[in-house]
């Protein structure tokens, strides 16, 4: 019974120590981006941007790297996929599309497409739906993307696969398969060889 207790207040203390070196690192951020950021809200007040938190978990606490690093993101998306995207009216999908970094950029480059952003964290869809026009968000629930079989012609996913567990991305390659048109094209990226070791 001691042991079993020790296991548990060990673990306790493992979370703990892991939730405030994020909270440091998310200060540290928000102080290292401050004046720069806050240059960039006063220089650009027509601009929504979502809270530091969010941008914290889904990119970093930097204002114009969100606009001009998503627009980036969006420009080479196109590009790599346009021998795919071939008809009047694209179907693009931003798997994980946290808040709206790259998908709220697409319309505007393409103006004749349909974009579409999904994502599990209600609280940021519900930003991107009042926040971003020209793109449709749903959210992700029960492991099922809330899409008819085939729509899309392209789908890409930033750094999603690094997140989800080994034993789940079989399912989620299926789910992806589902919704893509035949000759469709999925990108998928993950964060890199630093997280090679937590990837099966």
């Amino acid at each position: 019974m001691e042991k079993r207790t020790y296991t548990i207040q060990k673990m306790l203390r493992l979370i703990v120590s892991k939730t405030w070196l994020s909270q440091i690192h998310f200060r540290s951020q928000q102080i290292y981006f401050l004046v720069q950021n806050l240059r960039h809200k006063k220089r650009n007040l027509a601009f929504s941007i979502p809270s530091d938190r969010d941008l914290f978990d889904t990119f970093k606490v930097n204002y114009a790297l969100y606009f001009s690093d998503g627009f980036l993101a969006a420009k080479e998306m196109l590009e790599w996929s346009s021998t795919f995207l071939n008809n009047d009216s694209p179907h693009i999908l931003d798997w994980g599309c946290g808040v709206g970094r790259v998908i709220q950029h697409i319309p505007v480059i393409i103006p004749n497409v349909i974009c579409y952003g999904a994502d599990i964290n209600q609280q940021r869809i519900n930003w991107c739906r009042k926040h971003i026009d020209n793109v449709l968000f749903d959210s992700i629930e029960d492991n099922q993307l809330p899409y008819p079989t085939q729509l899309f012609n392209l789908v890409f996913g930033i750094s999603v696969f690094t997140h989800i567990h080994g034993n789940d991305q079989d399912h989620w390659l299926k789910e992806l398969h589902r919704i893509t048109q035949s000759g469709a094209v999925i990108i998928i990226s993950t964060h890199g060889s630093f997280f090679d070791q937590k990837m099966n």
